[in-house]
């Protein structure tokens, strides 16, 4: 029995020895992990608001609702993220117009000569699709994250749709000093309108924001693969016009030759739009980002907590 004493404290040596042995070799390689490149390729999907921003004083801007899918690249090392991407977007808006009047010389229905005046309230709404490119830059600790960037879009198939009413009014100052209105059987009267159009936009940049939390980096896995379900809020803001200013005037309205009643109303960015003028887009909403990777050091029996860049 005196003799088993030293043998069994010999085996409890290195029974602690083994365990102390086991517990650092894990920490060094789970900060040899911490401290790896991790790549990983992301789908993402996001919804929102979206609106215009304006200086124009005869303009009323309201928002709607906003969408965005894109793939990418996402990079993380040692508490710091880089993403790069190649997105759609999907921007939708409306404004209203201050009425204001169009005349036009012409003949009446009895063939006098008359000033016809057009009284219009338009409200356009516009769609903007774009094909972004965003880079964005952050920090990220236990599952939170917050990042800041910029992107570069270009438009593609954007339109508007102008709609609304305008009233029909003859001025006969060469015969009698008012205006002649509300007379349905001489033409004179209210009339509803609508029309679409292409509207081309220059290339913009944006400056973007997200903050959010990784859902799925919080499980534990032995697998080799990392999964990474980012929750997100976003938020973008335009730095440039995106509105092209048209080398030649164009008219807002253009009458029918042969019937006064018919008028094409065309929108306002298209035909009222100056050098002056500055019209950026904003978008706000909630984003998912799907993404899948690793780093050279993670090994697939190790049990770690998601995508392992937090040990």
């Amino acid at each position: 029995m005196r003799q088993s004493v030293p043998s069994t404290w010999k085996n409890a040596r290195r029974m602690v020895s083994l365990v102390l042995l086991v517990v650092m070799s894990l920490s060094v390689n789970a900060q040899r992990r911490g401290d790896d490149n991790y790549h990983f390729g992301y789908i993402s999907v996001g919804a929102g608001y979206s609106a215009l921003s304006s200086n124009i004083k005869n303009v009323s801007n309201y928002g709607s609702w906003g969408a965005l899918g894109g793939v990418g690249y996402e990079f993380r090392r040692a508490k710091f993220w880089m993403s790069i991407g190649a997105q759609i977007q999907i921007l939708n808006s409306s404004c209203d117009i201050a009425e204001f009047t169009y005349t036009q010389v012409g003949k009446d229905d009895q063939g006098r000569d008359v000033d016809f005046h057009y009284l219009v309230n338009q409200t356009d709404k516009q769609r903007w699709t774009s094909i972004d490119v965003p880079l964005l830059l952050g920090y990220y600790y236990q599952g939170f994250y917050v990042g800041f960037g910029a992107k570069v879009g270009f438009s593609y198939r954007s339109s508007v749709t102008s709609s609304g009413q305008y009233e029909l009014r003859g001025d006969y100052h060469r015969y009698a000093g008012e205006d002649f209105k509300e007379m349905p059987d001489h033409r004179y009267g209210k009339y509803d309108f609508s029309g679409k159009q292409e509207i081309k936009l220059l290339p913009r940049g944006a400056v973007m924001a997200e903050i959010g939390y990784d859902v799925l980096a919080t499980r534990r896995t032995n697998s080799l693969t990392c999964t990474i379900l980012k929750i997100g809020m976003f938020f973008e803001y335009g730095v440039n016009s995106l509105i092209a200013v048209p080398e030649e005037s164009k008219p807002r309205i253009v009458v029918s030759e042969n019937d006064p009643t018919s008028a094409t109303v065309y929108p306002y960015y298209l035909t009222a739009i100056t050098k002056s003028d500055r019209v950026m887009p904003y978008f706000v909403g909630l984003k998912l980002t799907f993404m899948v990777g690793g780093s050279r050091t993670g090994g697939s029996g190790t049990w770690h907590r998601g995508c392992q860049c937090y040990d």
